[in-house]
């Protein structure tokens, strides 16, 4: 007997198979007519709501309110849009016949793009995407599902049986011409992130946690001093390598570094190599696919919003981790054995969790039997390294909080990740409830919607996003690692693009459609990292991004250009030999020296006092510092005091009312 779903299944084996006219033609009829219609309702809406302002359509898609003739004249639009683009299909069917009727139907798939754009105004709403992000991310998200298929409709009509012309480009500009513009892409990234980190930094930005400690970790070093760091670990300095093993900085931003010592050495530094990751993203990926997919692939990159945020965080050792994953991948890919080790020992040299990741690509690279032995290597070295780093060298020389983040996980009297993964083992309905909430299933949707889920279609590939989920979704007590603000998805990023350019290889290789399936999901990607990127990230709109803790303003004022006018005079009044406490804006512009104190948690008898009124983040800490030495105003300007140790100065008393410090 025959099934209601044969048709279906035949159509699916083979789209060129003819199905029973006689009593399946009705059927293609209403189908056709059916899908015209969509298509005309759905450009009567977008041409609709395009005209709408900013406003209007906030309050219709917020709360549905629109005056009665605005929604009538949409809701006529739409009908009419389907009525009339059905009509004129039905009676170019009625002089056709069966022959219009197959060109019907290459129309409506040809078509199909235009559906998705009756959404389009609504996911250029960026306000609404950060009030509403769940929804709007849920709404990307049908959109993005609805571009690939459209896509593949209709590239499918255009990919047989006619071709486009081919363009007699030279050989070695069809080689390098995609190179020279992720290049370029690169390039303009390093350069716009620079300058705009640098004018935040200049706003007052910046923190001394997390800014302030690395350029005060890196003035001691350059004087023989790697271990300390006061800014972090107090008066004493301590051994920085307990908080954090990241001896990367001797060998890349420290050269940087002593040419020109300041924080701002460390911004550009970040921003350029968090741009220059483009070029060995291409070269791996050009490994797997063409070139100009791989162009493409990388030139997206560069609008990922989960990259934005922490890249205007501050200054993290996160952030070069996809400049140097890539060239790690493209080692692995091109066979290049030694050059794998090196790239490993950097990647492994900037944190000590880092090899978390390498050790997850080692386990994939031996389960799908891409490179088992590498993989073997990678696994074990990895997982041995962590061990020694995290819970014997590390735990000797400092007590971190870091387990912390996972405290819901953990048994009570028993801090540490041990009760973590005891948690997971035992009682997973538990450990599913912390998963399971809507901060996270946003973050999930922040990560993977950009990327049109690619990295989550094989389950192979699903282990590389591993990483990412291990540091963000699975924590439970500190709300930056499930921000896109923040840097701490970098542990996955690297893994997750390199999973998605795996699964284009994949969807390319697809003897039939190979090259349809894999332009629609780059087509997809494309859409949804486009209204991503415009609804939250740095580049194509500056309304409504965050970075770190707080919005990020594109334009310094004349008021902020005077207070920094201010403030690098009071810097100036500062021997460099000389030991500064400053409030939390403030410290990491004159923390490029030995002894340099956050006064959220130390004042360490220093020499200077720099504070700003509203940037204390703990008083009584500056109150404890007058109270154990003699400090007097020297300078005051624009919500700036500036107080000396051992002086006297008039309006000192005045000023630390102001500060409440009196």
């Amino acid at each position: 007997m025959r099934s209601f779903a044969d048709p279906i299944v035949e159509a699916e084996l083979d789209p060129q198979a003819p199905w029973s006219q006689a009593r399946l033609s009705s059927a293609r009829v209403v189908r056709a007519l059916a899908a015209l219609a969509l298509i005309g309702g759905a450009l009567g809406l977008f041409v609709q709501t395009a005209r709408m302002s900013v406003p209007a359509l906030d309050s219709f898609v917020r709360a549905n309110w629109l005056s009665d003739p605005e929604r009538s004249a949409i809701f006529l639009v739409v009908i009419a849009g389907a009525m009339v683009a059905g009509g004129l299909g039905a009676v170019y069917l009625l002089g056709t016949g069966a022959v219009g009727l197959s060109r019907l139907e290459w129309l409506t798939t040809a078509l199909r793009p235009a559906v998705p754009l009756a959404i389009v105004p609504t996911l250029l709403m960026y306000e609404f995407a950060y009030r509403s992000p769940l929804i709007y991310l849920v709404y990307l998200t049908a959109f993005t599902v609805l571009v690939e298929w459209s896509l593949r409709g209709a590239w499918s009509c255009f990919s047989w049986p006619w071709t486009l012309p081919r363009v007699g480009w030279p050989s070695a500009l069809r080689r390098h011409l995609p190179l020279g513009l992720v290049a370029a892409g690169g390039i303009f990234y390093s350069v716009y992130f620079s300058y705009y980190t640098v004018q935040n930094h200049w706003r007052l930005g910046t923190s001394g946690y997390d800014l302030g400690i690395h350029v005060n970790w890196a003035a001691n070093a350059l004087r023989g001093m790697p271990w300390r760091c006061p800014m972090f670990l107090g008066p004493d300095g301590g051994y920085y390598v307990g908080a954090h093993a990241m001896f990367a900085m001797f060998f890349t931003w420290l050269p940087l570094y002593a040419l020109h010592p300041a924080a701002e050495t460390l911004l550009v530094y970040q921003a350029t190599i968090v741009g220059l990751a483009a070029i060995p993203m291409y070269l791996f990926a050009r490994t797997q696919i063409s070139r100009p997919a791989a162009a493409v692939f990388s030139l997206l990159y560069l609008l990922y919003a989960p990259v934005h945020g922490p890249n205007f965080y501050d200054f993290h050792e996160l952030m070069p981790l996809m400049f140097w994953a890539f060239w790690l991948f493209w080692a692995i890919a091109t066979r290049r054995n030694l050059l794998t080790a090196i790239f490993v020992v950097v990647l492994y040299a900037h944190r000590e969790d880092v090899a978390v990741g390498v050790a997850v690509l080692g386990a994939f690279l031996l389960i799908t039997g891409a490179r088992p032995r590498l993989g073997t290597v990678l696994a074990t070295v990895s997982t041995a390294w962590f061990i020694l780093i995290k819970f014997v060298i590390m735990p000797s020389l400092y007590h971190s909080w870091f387990a912390d983040i996972y405290k819901d996980l953990q048994v009570a009297g028993h801090p540490g990740y041990g009760s973590v993964v005891q948690t997971m083992l035992i009682n997973p309905t538990f450990f599913f409830k912390t998963l399971l909430t809507e901060v996270k299933a946003v973050y999930f949707l922040h990560i993977f919607l950009p990327l049109a889920f690619l990295p989550l279609r094989r389950p192979a590939l699903a282990l590389l996003a591993i990483p990412g989920f291990f540091f963000t979704l699975l924590t439970t007590g500190y709300a930056p690692t499930v921000s896109i603000a923040f840097h701490y998805g970098m542990h996955g990023a690297p893994y997750v693009f390199a999973a998605a350019i795996l699964m284009l290889r994949i969807l390319g290789a697809s003897p039939r459609d190979g090259i349809v399936r894999r332009n629609a999901a780059l087509g997809a990607m494309a859409a949804a990292m486009f209204f991503h990127s415009y609804a939250y990230g740095a580049i194509l709109q500056h309304h409504t991004f965050v970075g770190g803790f707080g919005k990020i303003e594109f334009t310094m004022t004349a008021d902020e250009k005077k207070r920094y006018a201010v403030l690098k005079k009071m810097m100036a009044m500062i021997p460099r030999e000389a030991s500064v406490a400053g409030s939390e804006t403030e410290i990491p512009h004159v923390s490029a020296r030995v002894n340099a104190f956050d006064l959220r948690f130390s004042h360490g008898d220093a020499d200077f006092l720099l504070v700003r009124s509203g940037a204390l983040y703990a008083p009584a800490v500056l109150k404890q510092a007058f109270e154990r030495n003699r400090y007097g105003l020297v300078s005051s300007d624009m919500g700036l005091y500036l107080f000396q140790r051992d002086v006297d100065g008039s309006g000192t008393d005045a000023a630390r009312a102001i500060l409440g410090a009196k």
